[in-house]
This record gives C-alpha cells, structure tokens and sequence, in this order.
C-alpha cells in the first residue's frame, strides 16, 4: 500500500484538491482520496510530490501549447473512465490558472 501526496490532485470523478494524498493498494489501484482541506500533515510512510497528481493513463496523452488544464483532462476522464492503474505527477504547469505552460512532463509513480 502507498500513500501518496501532491500539491494538487485532480483524478476521475473528484474534485481538485489541494494537499491532499491518495491511497493506493500493491497492484496500483486507487483505495481512497483523502480530502485534508488543504491542511497535509505529517503521515507515517507518506509520499509527496510537488505537482498536480493524475492518473498514469494522462502521460501517453499530454497535449502541447496553451491549454485549460482541467477542462481537459474531463476529457481524456471521460474518454477513458475512471478505472485506472496507477499514478502520474505533471510538471511545468501554470497552478494558479490551471493551464499548461509551452509544454507539460509528467512521470509515473
């Protein structure tokens, strides 16, 4: 089991949430979201990293250029479900708009 941190997480059928973690099972299956209000404390095994958590399928299909952010990445949620494994951490992005800068990274987890 992993418990995994981000500054920002925007997954499938939730909201964006700030600070928050996951918990995800041995075979990278999402167990829980955990909404800490904001408020990250100190967790026994917690993992964090900066950025705006996703799900691993969103690396094989990041865009380029300009782009609104979430209204996006609904998309690619609603094209490809809210069944996943795994996670992915994405890099280089305007956080304040939730827009892509010239070009997005991500790296699985």
């Amino acid at each position: 089991m992993r418990k995994i941190a981000s500054n920002y997480i925007f997954l499938p059928n939730s909201k964006l949430l700030l600070n928050s973690y996951v918990i995800m099972n041995d075979d990278g299956v999402l167990q829980k979201i955990v909404d800490t209000k904001g408020v990250l404390v100190e967790i026994e095994k917690l993992e964090f990293y900066s950025g705006l958590l996703v799900p691993s399928y969103v690396a094989n299909n990041l865009p380029s250029g300009n782009i609104d952010l979430l209204a996006y990445l609904s998309q690619l949620y609603s094209k490809f479900g809210s069944d996943f494994r795994g996670l992915a951490i994405l890099y280089d992005v305007d956080f304040l708009k939730m827009e892509s800068l010239s070009s997005i990274y991500a790296e699985l987890l």
